[in-house]
């Protein structure tokens, strides 16, 4: 398996561990390796679609995380076609944090180039230009991992939770 797809996995895993600690038990992965979105699921009747990243522990305390605006248009594209209620962009930091971003609410926020990452897969290899939106962490839905349970945490416990680690 490639690490590409290995963090594919990882990162499908992670959220399925936390959507059953949520009780969310109606859920489908996408196939297809450069599918738009991972997960199609229905939460409280509305029907949602999630694009989940597995990224290093180091950026959590980061005011701000990154989206590609090419996967924040892809994610609401897949949204509108699919009449869903909302489009979930799923971060998790290591094993044990997750900030879940709502598509919606970050869409109108300025975009700008950087030097980045060719894929998450490939972060020590290619580099390249991309379009960027830098989404301020307050904007975040936060769950911590804690004895195995995913609970609500906020920014507070976050500093708290990494540092402790």
């Amino acid at each position: 398996m490639d690490n590409f797809l290995a963090m594919e996995r990882k990162g499908r895993d992670l959220f399925k561990s936390l959507l059953e600690d949520g009780n969310i038990t109606k859920y489908k992965e996408s196939t297809g390796r450069y599918n738009p979105v991972d997960f199609y699921l229905i939460h409280n009747e509305d029907k949602i679609v999630a694009e989940i990243k597995c990224r290093d522990v180091r950026y959590v305390n980061y005011p701000t995380h990154l989206m590609e605006t090419e996967k924040l248009k892809s994610l609401l594209t897949v949204k509108d076609t699919h009449d869903c209620k909302a489009a979930w962009y799923v971060n998790f930091f290591g094993e044990d944090i997750c900030f879940i971003y709502n598509a919606d609410k970050v869409k109108n926020l300025r975009s700008e180039t950087a030097y980045c990452n060719y894929t998450t897969a490939n972060y020590n290899y290619y580099k390249t230009t991309k379009g960027v939106i830098m989404i301020p962490t307050n904007l975040a839905g936060i769950f911590i991992r804690k004895n195995g349970r995913w609970r609500n945490g906020s920014l507070k416990d976050i500093t708290t939770f990494a540092t402790s680690k």
